[in-house]
């Protein structure tokens, strides 16, 4: 079975066949993106208004946080591909616009990307707000394994296969990659059962560095620091004005994510 770099798991088995100056520059992107995370959280306190009170200028400066880790995700990915790729280390990755497989997996998320997400809905395509809705109940309590056999595609999803809310999509999403797409293809048939998606695991480890340093940095600051699924928090987020000033507030508003 190939470890997904994107599970807890997965992203320890691979850390361990690193060498000692790979695991202190992930280490290194760790503590970055902790620091960095407390700097957005000061930022969207400060803007925050009392409880209660929806703020666009606070959930802005948590989305920042999502959107610069995201775009730093993407960069290091494609150095570390396109040298592994010019040293014939690896194969090219089979992933292509359209290419949808992966798109009825359970997404995990950081509470700050469930804002970021939001809030481009909110903004750019509230044509999405109702299909959220109604998809959310259905994973809702899921595990990553129980959302595969449901076959649920994500509300995202749009006709032609192609992601809706790409520009804002999940690090989790951004971070997967497969070198053998009919076997995602098989995959998606037998209900997520395989385990034998060919990943490309750098990246993977990349995002759980970061999805680390971003919980860290919500524990400092004295808040829920759970990642979530990506629906269910989006949905509440949506309908609920008052769940990311309660959040910012340090009250447990979100439903952590479950692997298993």
């Amino acid at each position: 079975m190939t470890a997904d770099p994107n599970t807890p798991e997965g992203a320890a088995q691979l850390f361990g066949r690193l060498n000692e100056e790979e695991r202190a520059a992930l280490r290194e992107l760790h503590d970055e993106t902790r620091a960095h995370g407390r700097t957005g959280l000061a930022a969207a306190k400060a803007a925050q208004d009392t409880v209660g009170q929806a703020n666009g200028s606070a959930a802005a400066h948590l989305a920042a946080v999502h959107m610069g880790m995201a775009e730093f995700l993407q960069v290091a990915y494609r150095a570390s591909y396109d040298n592994a790729l010019a040293d014939r280390l690896i194969k090219p990755v089979a992933c292509t616009s359209g290419c949808a497989f992966c798109c009825y997996l359970s997404v995990e998320v950081t509470i700050f990307g469930a804002v970021a997400i939001a809030s481009f809905i909110a903004a750019s395509r509230p044509d999405f707000a109702q299909p959220v809705r109604d998809t959310a109940p259905k994973v809702a309590g899921l595990s990553a394994l129980q959302r595969s056999a449901r076959q649920v595609a994500c509300a995202f999803l749009q006709k032609d296969n192609t992601c809706g809310i790409y520009a804002v999509r999940p690090m989790s999403c951004g971070a997967y990659f497969s070198f053998d797409a009919s076997v995602c293809e098989q995959d998606r048939k037998t209900g997520g059962t395989s385990g034998n998606i060919p990943v490309y695991g750098w990246p993977g480890v990349l995002n759980s560095m970061i999805t680390g340093g971003l919980s860290a940095a919500c524990e400092d600051e004295g808040l829920q620091s759970c990642t979530v699924e990506l629906l269910s928090a989006v949905a509440l987020i949506l309908d609920d004005s008052t769940a990311v000033p309660r959040w910012l507030a340090g009250q447990q508003v979100f439903t952590p994510y479950r692997h298993v």
